[in-house]
């Protein structure tokens, strides 16, 4: 499986530092396991300060795995 951070790179396609709205559902579409409105739910629990962007923190601690790492 990818480290928290190896999916982080993957998700974020311009590279910088943040996960777009459009970068995150475009990650998620490709994996062909959400609908629109699960993807809209995750989105909104893992951008915690609703910002508009996901940040590497925000990320980690929704998706950090610690029997994968």
């Amino acid at each position: 499986g990818l480290t928290t951070s190896e999916a982080f790179q993957e998700f974020d396609t311009n590279k910088d530092g943040f996960i777009s709205p459009k970068e995150f559902r475009r990650a998620m579409e490709a994996q062909k396991m959400y609908t629109n409105q699960d993807i809209d739910y995750i989105l909104m629990c893992v951008d915690t300060n609703q910002d508009g962007k996901i940040d590497f923190m925000e990320f980690t601690e929704r998706f950090h795995n610690p029997a994968k790492d």
